[in-house]
């Protein structure tokens, strides 16, 4: 009885770890999946200008992206007051959080031309209420700027394939600290 005890404890215990290690490497919402660095070490990979070295790899779902942002309400709207719209976003540190997401636009629809839509969003962070995010889906891919607990950091396209609007694969990064010279140069 007790061998039988132990038994099911450490195979919850086994499937507990796996769904751990799962949730970690893909987000909830099926939008994003950590990339091992090796994975994307190729000639089409290029770490961004300024990266700090806490940074993660992700690739980006598109159609998942697409069918969540697409059930964005408009900010300000009485349908951003009753529907909410949750969508993940990785974090430097790998892991993923949700925020609720509204659409919100900068530019008019006149000023955009064909094939370089540009739509904005802002959003609030459900697992951290104190984040903040503001990022866009244009034409040369995703990209966004959090403020969370970790601090200020960046989501960018790092590599796009020959011939492809789309990025392959995307850093979440916190930039290299600027240091402010006291005749205000920048130092890096």
């Amino acid at each position: 009885m007790l061998l039988q005890k132990r038994v099911c404890l450490l195979a919850g215990f086994a499937l507990l770890v796996s769904s751990v290690l799962t949730a970690q490497t893909q987000s909830q919402d099926a939008v994003w999946a950590r990339l091992n660095i090796k994975e994307v070490d190729t000639l089409d990979f290029k770490p961004i200008e300024g990266t700090s070295s806490l940074f993660s790899v992700f690739a980006l779902n598109q159609v998942r992206i697409d069918n969540i942002l697409k059930l964005a309400p408009r900010e300000f709207s009485e349908q951003a007051k009753n529907n909410t719209t949750v969508m993940s976003i990785p974090f430097p540190n790998g892991t993923f959080e949700r925020f609720r997401v509204e659409e919100s636009p900068v530019i008019e629809k006149p000023l955009e031309s064909a094939g370089h839509e540009t739509h904005t969003y802002k959003g609030i962070g459900i697992d951290d209420p104190s984040a903040t995010i503001r990022f866009e889906r244009a034409f040369d891919g995703f990209h966004a700027m959090v403020r969370s607990s970790l601090g200020v950091f960046y989501i960018d396209p790092s590599s796009t394939k020959k011939g492809s609007k789309s990025a392959t694969s995307y850093l979440s990064y916190l930039p290299v600290p600027v240091l402010v010279h006291p005749r205000d140069s920048i130092v890096r």
